[in-house]
């Protein structure tokens, strides 16, 4: 049996968690909150806003992580505009 340290374990599940989540870069999504914190925009008026993007193909649902206000990950969705 080979000799692991901790250390190459734990570079061994980040790097596992990191190509777990590529494909939801964080710069590209944006979460509900998010996008209504940068709009300055209500949740009501938001959330209407990207269903009609989302119906229309404009906008597509993603899972991204994001900690709490406790500090618990848990996977939220989060929004991202889809490019032509």
């Amino acid at each position: 049996m080979s000799n692991i340290t901790e250390a190459e374990i734990i570079d061994q599940i980040k790097q596992s968690l990191k190509e777990r989540n590529s494909d939801t870069p964080d710069e590209d999504v944006k979460t509900m909150n998010e996008l209504c914190e940068a709009l300055d925009m209500t949740d009501k008026a938001a959330r209407r806003h990207v269903k009609a993007m989302i119906r229309s193909g404009d906008v597509e649902v993603v899972w991204v992580r994001r900690r709490n206000m406790i500090g618990v990950s848990n996977k939220v969705p989060a929004y991202r505009y889809m490019t032509s």
